[in-house]
């Protein structure tokens, strides 16, 4: 099954904050691109939705 738009825009938005954040220096960003791609694994790991 091909996924749907929305699961690839909401599996880009981390990738494009992370280097959003190495762009203007700003670890804000890359810390809360690094909660995201937690947030996501632990969902995919343990069979959670969202």
């Amino acid at each position: 099954m091909a996924p749907r738009p929305a699961e690839v825009i909401l599996a880009a938005l981390p990738l494009a904050l992370y280097f959003e954040g190495h762009e203007v220096s700003d670890p804000d960003y890359i810390a809360q691109a690094q909660e995201m791609v937690e947030a996501t694994l632990v969902a995919v790991l343990t069979g959670e939705e969202g």
